[in-house]
């Protein structure tokens, strides 16, 4: 009932959560990573993060983490023998009082949502503000404040409202074509990255060239002038083989989305009607071959 009509979250620092050993309590997953997902420190995207390393150290954990649950059953209390005796002390008069109203376990059980996130509403993860007359007003770009109110409406409910479950969306999608366009997002960034190492290897050679020009303030020699615009060059045609690339690996993707376009909308109905036309032939035959038949 809290994530089915969630279609889209966008955490940027979320923690994973994950069910204690031996607790009495229900855990229950509410968002989770694909399997394809890795535990870093906090200390290393902290200050000045680097992407780019970060990609390249990154390791699949291969198993999916929770990013938000849900937490619900019977809860024992972290002082089973009554208040601790600091909070006795500070109580003075009214320790009795303290002692009388300790509760070893929970009377009805828990109902708790965990969010691995503090910052699961803040504006850049889930909205664009903009102002419209001296008014702000929020455009949503995704789904965190619909599951946050989902979640406060679940919990606002009775017992019996919270342990209902919803159906979810119920989306079919083309496995043929999400694969490929999988395959063809991996072949881009391999190549990508290809084009990309070999565009920055190139502007360092002519800024190299460039600043012994600068630093010995002899002019270029016309061979090294002609190196500068041979990576010149080279470079435009690198970058318009990036280009080529992402055209030519969207290319199969959007030739079969067409097909099938085609196929639902002309080939079915198409079928249906030569169907139709068959069956009404074989009536008319049978309905003839009884007249025949009756006459006879």
């Amino acid at each position: 009932a809290i994530t089915a009509q969630v279609q889209r979250l966008v955490m940027t620092t979320a923690g994973a959560v994950f069910p204690e050993e031996g607790a009495t309590t229900i855990f229950e997953p509410l968002v989770q990573t694909s399997p394809v997902a890795q535990e870093i420190s906090a200390f290393s995207i902290a200050q000045n993060p680097n992407p780019i390393a970060l990609m390249d150290a990154f390791q699949s954990g291969g198993k999916p983490f929770t990013l938000a649950a849900r937490v619900s059953g019977p809860v024992k209390s972290a002082f089973p023998d009554g208040p601790p005796e600091k909070a006795l002390e500070k109580a003075g008069d009214k320790a009795d009082a303290l002692k009388a109203a300790h509760i070893a376990e929970s009377q009805k059980p828990l109902n708790l949502i965990v969010v691995g996130d503090a910052d699961i509403l803040a504006d850049r993860n889930w909205a664009q503000v903009q102002e419209y007359g001296g008014q702000r007003m929020a455009i949503p770009t995704a789904s965190n404040a619909d599951f946050t109110i989902n979640a406060i409406d679940n919990l606002r409910g009775s017992q019996g409202l919270v342990g209902l479950r919803g159906r979810g969306l119920s989306i079919r999608p083309f496995e043929v074509i999400a694969g490929m366009q999988r395959e063809a997002d991996a072949k881009f960034r391999a190549k990508e990255h290809e084009l990309q190492a070999k565009i920055e290897d190139t502007e360092k050679k002519i800024k190299q060239l460039q600043k012994e020009e600068q630093a010995t303030g002899v002019l270029l020699t016309a061979e090294q002038q002609a190196a500068i615009d041979n990576f010149r060059a080279e470079m435009l045609q690198l970058r318009r083989d990036l280009r080529d690339v992402q055209h030519s690996l969207r290319q199969d993707v959007e030739t079969l989305q067409s097909r099938i376009r085609v196929i639902n909308i002309w080939a079915i109905p198409v079928l249906v009607a030569i169907l139709a036309i068959v069956l009404a032939l074989a009536r008319r035959w049978k309905r003839a071959r009884f007249h025949r038949a009756a006459l006879h």
